[in-house]
């Protein structure tokens, strides 16, 4: 729903065609930054690719899947712990929304 966005941008060029790095995808960032729980989904993360909407779509979807896999996991293993085990605090206060 709208009122669950807080941001957005948009972004055109008219010519646009990835530079191919020797090796790179033994270099691709993971999703998985050294922050716990913040995640990075970018167009870096596409190999072989001509950086096209389908494309970025996709990476967007694997990531989301992988994602909510791993979020299951968790959960599975806070159960399988019991009540040991606390939940993390976020680490930044819950987001204010953008008037506009």
């Amino acid at each position: 729903e709208e009122k669950d966005v807080i941001d957005f941008r948009v972004s055109r060029v008219r010519h646009v065609l990835p530079i191919p790095t020797l090796g790179y995808s033994r270099r691709v960032p993971s999703i998985q930054t050294t922050v716990p729980g913040v995640y990075v989904v970018t167009s870096a993360q596409i190999v072989a690719g001509t950086l096209n909407v389908n494309e970025t779509v996709q990476l967007a979807e694997n990531a989301f899947r992988r994602l909510m896999a791993s979020a299951d996991e968790l959960e599975m293993d806070r159960k399988v712990a019991g009540s040991a085990v606390s939940s993390p605090k976020p680490l930044l206060p819950e987001p204010v929304p953008i008037a506009g």
